[in-house]
């Protein structure tokens, strides 16, 4: 029947816990083929998200092997140590044209200058198109009936992680000082918390964000993978899912990454996965206005690589004018009223 026909394609038996992936099974079989197996796999995720949250493995907060709290290696990884460090040396960004305006270039030159032989790759829109087209046809369905472009790159910077591997940043992050050293661990996925864990220390193991609604805890402006995680396909196959929600933040934006980052934990407790807190690269939040200049911004968090100046130019920018921090504000918690009451 189906269900074993797929199960077979996946080498693992009925309904059973595998890792789901889907760009593997392309690159295998034809894309006929491939694609009759679509409603297969995706049933099999849907049983297998059910089954865990009715029944959650029991002990798995013991067991799992994520760091929570993350803390940058003690040096970065020089040419010698590069072979241990699991996440490839390319920045992936993207935006609408090959000119970014000038603000947005000073901060991408500032990782050029700090990861001078690092690759850097800026996607445009058409680019991200032919990634899903080309390496990921299943999800162009879904893709292009977003009605918002920027579900789009929300979207596409998850198979850049998947296909390439490396650190995926929007535009408007800007390098304090070497980020190498949020890079040079031995996690296969690094992610980078806006909002404080519940409990946060030395060796905590359990995702559990102290604010899961409002735009989450864990936003998709900054992340870091090897290449063909499979958490990357578990979250496509989420996003499928929810390809009808209306809110951004929900149907592909931080939300939807923190529930499944949640949901992921339970069902692989023992993936090589890092959580880093704000003060590394988020020390202010979207829309309080936070520092002008680098130099502002490293004296006044001397302990971020990283700041994130929240620009929110998909959603901030109208015929060229930004909105400045008031607005912003006053927008921030529209959101996340709308939220709260969707």
């Amino acid at each position: 029947d189906s269900t074993s026909r797929g199960s077979r394609l996946l080498k693992c038996p009925p309904l059973a816990d595998c890792t789901l992936s889907l760009a593997a099974l392309a690159d295998r079989m034809t894309l006929p083929t491939a694609l009759s197996a679509i409603p297969v796999l995706f049933s099999l995720s849907i049983v297998s998200g059910l089954r865990t949250a009715l029944h959650p493995r029991k002990g798995w907060a013991d067991s799992t092997s994520w760091d929570v709290c993350a803390t940058p290696a003690a040096e970065a990884a020089g040419p010698g140590g590069d072979a241990a460090v699991r996440i490839p040396r390319i920045v992936h960004m993207t935006y609408k044209s090959a000119t970014l305006p000038p603000r947005l270039a000073a901060y991408r030159a500032s990782w050029q200058r700090h990861l001078p032989d690092w690759e850097h790759k800026l996607w445009l829109d058409e680019d991200n198109r032919n990634l899903v087209k080309e390496h990921y046809p299943w999800f162009l369905p879904t893709y292009d009936s977003y009605d918002k472009t920027i579900k789009r790159v929300d979207a596409a910077r998850l198979f850049m992680m998947h296909r390439y591997g490396g650190v995926y940043a929007d535009t408007d992050v800007e390098v304090l000082q070497d980020p190498r050293p949020l890079f040079a661990g031995q996690h296969d996925l690094l992610f980078f918390a806006q909002m404080p864990m519940q409990r946060c220390g030395p060796g905590a193991r359990v995702f559990e964000p102290q604010e899961q609604e409002s735009v989450g805890a864990i936003p998709n402006a900054l992340m870091a993978s090897m290449p063909g995680h499979p958490f990357w396909v578990y979250l496509a196959m989420k996003l499928i899912s929810s390809r009808h929600e209306s809110l951004v933040m929900r149907a592909t934006g931080p939300s939807r990454l923190t529930e499944a980052i949640a949901s992921y934990q339970v069902e692989y407790p023992r993936a090589r996965v890092a959580v880093f807190d704000k003060d590394y690269w988020s020390p202010f939040k979207w829309g309080d206005g936070g520092c002008r200049s680098t130099e502002e911004c490293a004296a006044q968090y001397p302990n971020a690589y990283l700041v994130s100046h929240w620009t929110g130019t998909w959603n901030h920018c109208e015929s060229g004018t930004c909105l400045q921090s008031d607005e912003l504000r006053s927008r921030y918690h529209r959101s996340a009223e709308e939220m709260a009451a969707a």
